[in-house]
């Protein structure tokens, strides 16, 4: 038995599934997706799927092998940035890929076996009168534009579950303030391990305004001697352990003079009792992660 397989269309299907889960991958993990990356490596998926087919049968463990090379050098490609310490994350990112290319499969068969009970391929195949390659490839588009959606829609309801709110950060030390743009986020359980303060974890650079230049090179991992804090500033330091997907660390933190939260639609603002972690948010617009509990 002889299957017609047209190459042209399995590498755009392909590329767009590779493109949209790599997208969620991106999403989820609030990871910044730059876009030339984001094609290049869905490109390299299209081409892999028409290239199998012109490979010999190698078994099927030689093949899984094979598409999880694949699937970890399509994440390198997008997330895989030394700057951004990508090579650190790569496994989680292709870990989160790999399941949501599993998913989008599974509501793509689901839906496939849903359009069949409702005899759409038959119409479409009176509709084409039978010729060309029936109904097979068009079909097979609807479904991937379904499930698509199905997943980009359920990539959006997980981004709104982790950044439930937005607030506003005010963090005063030394007679100088400085106002954060905040989301409010129930994964962040980092404690101060002296005191067992929540902490607020804020980008680097928009704290620069408020702290002596000796604290925030030492914050910053760029100064290791504390020989240069004054007393009030080796006072504030605090090094708070991490835990994330990839494993575990440490960040560098301080205790402000005074910190207060104001959320969006709660009034009025208050007074929290938090340190504060130097870190990078990924989030676009987001300059500080803040804990559920400072919130209620």
């Amino acid at each position: 038995m002889e299957i017609e397989i047209y190459a042209d269309l399995l590498f755009l299907i392909n590329t767009g599934m590779d493109g949209l889960c790599l997208l969620l991958t991106g999403r989820l993990l609030h990871r910044r997706v730059r876009l030339w990356r984001l094609l290049t490596a869905a490109a390299l998926g299209g081409v892999y799927a028409v290239a199998v087919l012109l490979l010999p049968d190698m078994g099927q463990a030689p093949s899984l092998l094979l598409d999880l090379v694949v699937c970890i050098a399509m994440c390198g490609l997008v997330f895989g940035e030394r700057s951004q310490g990508g090579l650190r994350r790569l496994p989680a990112a292709a870990g989160v890929y790999f399941l949501l290319s599993m998913t989008l499969g599974g509501v793509m068969t689901a839906l496939y076996s849903l359009l069949n009970r409702t005899g759409l391929p038959s119409l479409l195949s009176e509709l084409t009168g039978g010729a060309g390659d029936g109904p097979g490839s068009w079909l097979f588009l609807l479904l991937a534009l379904l499930g698509g959606g199905v997943a980009l829609w359920g990539g959006r309801l997980a981004g709104h579950s982790r950044a439930v709110s937005v607030c506003t950060v005010t963090v005063e030390l030394h007679g100088k303030s400085v106002r954060l743009r905040g989301l409010v986020d129930s994964g962040n359980l980092l404690r101060d391990p002296m005191g067992g303060r929540a902490v607020i974890c804020a980008e680097e650079k928009a704290l620069e305004a408020v702290l002596s230049k000796p604290l925030f090179e030492v914050l910053r991992g760029r100064s290791p001697s504390l020989a240069s804090l004054s007393p009030s500033d080796a006072r504030r330091l605090r090094v708070i352990p991490a835990q994330t997907a990839t494993g575990e660390g440490l960040l560098y933190g301080f205790l402000p003079d005074r910190v207060t939260i104001a959320a969006e639609g709660k009034a009025p603002p208050k007074v929290v009792d938090a340190a504060i972690a130097l870190t990078s948010i990924p989030t676009p617009g987001a300059e500080a992660l803040v804990p559920t509990q400072l919130i209620r």
